[in-house]
This record gives structure tokens, sequence and C-alpha cells, in this order.
């Protein structure tokens, strides 16, 4: 009796462990979408996940064009799309780096549950620094990546609907 208890006790905190949430830059990491313009011509991509649970930020983060000896910052923003916000995650102190140019960044670190809840929200945004581009050489809005259910219910959805359609 005591064995079934202790299973059913697992089961039940497997069932309630969170998932992984992923956010990503759908639009790539660009120097169009610095606020105040950039000279910039590198660009990049990143695919972050977080556990809610205990706030693990993991990923990676690929650029080319910008060498990373020629990086001066890197970290997350706190903003909306199209306007500035102050850092609210360091990069360079919370992973590893492989190679120069291009180069991928590995992040594994820590954040806070205000930063998770702005990420869920598209306010937060990735910006690369550099001497020639001080306020920002290249960013990118940070969006969250839906979750495969979500899109599964999406497509049923869309079928039920063009099915609705066909019938009229």
């Amino acid at each position: 009796m005591k064995s079934i208890l202790v299973a059913a006790l697992a089961v039940v905190a497997t069932g309630a462990m969170a998932q992984v949430e992923f956010f990503n830059t759908p639009f790539g990491i660009t120097p169009g979408q610095e606020t105040g313009g950039s000279s910039g011509t590198g660009s990049g991509t990143a695919l972050l996940g977080v556990d809610p649970g205990t706030l693990n930020i993991t990923g990676t983060i690929d650029v080319t064009g910008l060498p990373w000896s020629g990086v001066t910052g890197f970290h997350i923003h706190n903003a909306a799309f199209g306007t500035n916000g102050p850092v609210v995650f360091n990069f360079p102190t919370n992973g590893s780096v492989a190679g120069e140019n291009p180069w991928t960044f590995t992040v594994n670190g820590t954040i806070t549950q205000t930063i998770l809840d702005e990420m869920r929200l598209n306010r937060t945004y990735i910006n690369i620094h550099t001497a020639a581009n001080p306020a920002g050489e290249i960013r990118g809005q940070l969006e969250p990546v839906p979750e495969p259910a979500t899109i599964a219910a999406l497509g049923a959805g869309l079928v039920a609907l063009a099915r609705r359609r066909r019938k009229r």
C-alpha cells in the first residue's frame, strides 16, 4: 500500500512539473530593429528555453557578420518592439562562446519571474553592442514559441472552420 502511494505521488509530481517554455527571435537579430538606427552588418537568431519552475534559461544565440571580439555588450533588455528599455539579463557571464565570426553563444543562467513574465508578453529583446554602435549594433525581439498542442488545436479549428464553410 505504501509503495502504491509513493508511486501515485511520483506520477502526480511528474505531471505537475512545468514544461520548458521556448522563446525565439522570429524576425532575427538585425540592425534594422535598432530603434535609433545602426550601421551594423551582422545578423543572428536565438532560441531560448526557460524552465518556469527553476527559472533556468538555456539555449543558443547564433551570430554572423559581427566578430565576437568586437562585442562590448550583450544582454536582454525589457521593452516592447520599437522602444528601448533597461538591461535585465547579461549574457557573457552566463554562458560560453564558440567561434569568432560566425559565433554561437550557449546560454546557461537564471532569470527572475518578472523577466519571464515580460518575455511571455513580448516585452524583451536581445541587444548586442559594439564600439561602432554603442547604443546597439543588432537587436531581436524575443517572442514565445507556441506549444505543439496549441498549434495542433489551431490547426484543428481551421480544418473545422473550412469544413463548415464548404457545407454552406
